[in-house]
């Protein structure tokens, strides 16, 4: 999606295209902890959710909004 977005297609097709990132976004963010949940044993389920919350935030916070916090 990002390449087709560096092209600068039409804005019809740059908002499908942020619309189809978005969603994708989402499933990222709804389905890994459902799946760290399923595949870590009960007992570390707390552990594994923690590093996946500090992962993926600092994953986010680098990859745009570094300028706007520290990470």
């Amino acid at each position: 999606m990002s390449f087709l977005q560096s092209s600068f297609p039409p804005l019809p097709l740059f908002l499908a295209t942020r619309v189809i990132e978005g969603g994708a976004h989402l499933a990222i963010v709804v389905a890994a902890p459902t799946l760290i949940s399923q595949i870590t044993l009960p007992k570390h389920h707390g552990f594994a959710l923690t590093l996946w919350g500090d992962i993926f935030r600092r994953g986010f916070c680098g990859s745009g909004l570094g300028w706007l916090a520290v990470c």
